[in-house]
């Protein structure tokens, strides 16, 4: 073999062995540990093409956005609605809003616009706002998920703050947080122990530009996996979309509470002169403990009077929801 081929095996060889390394690594951290990391996720309650281009621009930087054509699907499918979803492609994904009217609307008509959204524009994952904090319609509830998932999409329940458990663990994401900077930085609730952080969406509106990475950075460490801070507020603060910084919302990585991971070592003997090796492979287990009790506790009672937040998706509509400062105002 030539200097020259020599020269490349060793430099095949070489890379062959950092790829296994950093490989092992990777494998070892993802067994032994997870990164609390934070995304942006945005309820774009507007039609304009506008405020769609910036969300397609900002596509790889946004993990859900919020479809709402008329405070829900509409009577209608819109060409328009058509073509934006499949201008947008496969990210972000997109949720369909509906409105349960914390459990006033019935059931069928909750029902019917899901499979709207499905028939219509191919959107199986719903958001599903005015939803209640208390434990009297579970069965409403845990009916629209199994719906839903049985589509295969992923179901998001925004009550504007944080339920009881038996409310929280219907969806796969709750909106735990609805309200300005204000609230979010007098409130000292955070969310429950024995969820991952992918459970949790805080929406925090009327915060000046400098400030939202401030505000980004405390979502994430109260456990939001998912996060949006505007400088739009009332009526409506969600009829428009941040251009967001470069920068992902991310954070060292921590050891979660219950994953115990346990190595055996390898081992190798050496019997004879002639250098006869024995040698045990490791061997990795990976065992999820109980979690712990859960601990879901609402804010408090607001004070004061209560705003109204717009909620249409159609500059035609004027759909809203009543939120207090510091809770939503709604019925167990």
């Amino acid at each position: 073999m030539g200097p020259h081929a020599l020269r490349r095996r060793l430099q095949l060889l070489g890379s062959a062995s950092l790829a296994l390394s950093i490989c092992g690594i990777t494998l070892s951290a993802l067994a032994q540990s997870t990164e609390l990391v934070s995304t942006r996720a945005v309820p774009t309650y507007f039609s304009d093409n506008d405020n769609w281009a910036k969300v397609k621009a900002q596509a790889g930087g946004l993990r859900y956005v919020v479809m709402n054509p008329d405070s829900g699907p509409g009577a209608a499918v819109d060409p328009g609605w058509v073509t934006r979803m499949v201008d947008l492609g496969i990210e972000p994904k997109v949720l369909g809003y509906v409105a349960t009217t914390y459990a006033a609307r019935p059931l069928v008509e909750v029902m019917a616009d899901i499979e709207k959204y499905r028939q219509w524009y191919g959107v199986t994952s719903i958001f599903l706002d005015e939803t209640p904090w208390g434990c009297s319609q579970v069965a409403y509830y845990q009916s629209l998920a199994t719906s839903v998932h049985a589509n295969g999409g992923i179901l998001v329940m925004n009550p504007g703050g944080l339920p009881l458990n038996c409310m929280v663990d219907i969806p796969d994401i709750v909106v735990s947080f609805e309200n300005n900077m204000q609230a979010y930085l007098s409130s000292t609730a955070s969310n429950p122990t024995g969820y991952q952080p992918r459970k949790f969406w805080h929406l925090i509106y009327g915060a000046p530009v400098n400030r939202h990475r401030e505000i980004e950075e405390l979502a994430r460490q109260r456990g939001a996996g998912f996060i949006y801070v505007t400088s739009d507020d009332l009526p409506n603060p969600w009829d428009g979309i941040e251009t967001f910084p470069a920068l992902p919302i991310t954070a060292p990585t921590v050891v979660p509470f219950d994953v115990t991971t346990t190595t055996t070592p390898s081992t190798s003997s050496t019997t004879t002169p002639s250098a006869t090796t024995t040698t045990t492979p490791t061997t990795t287990t990976t065992t999820i403990d109980p979690a712990p009790p859960r601990t879901a506790v609402p804010l408090p009672p607001a004070s004061g009077p209560p705003t109204t937040i717009a909620r249409s998706g159609a500059s035609s509509s004027q759909s809203s929801s009543t939120i207090a400062q510091g809770r939503a105002t709604v019925p167990s």
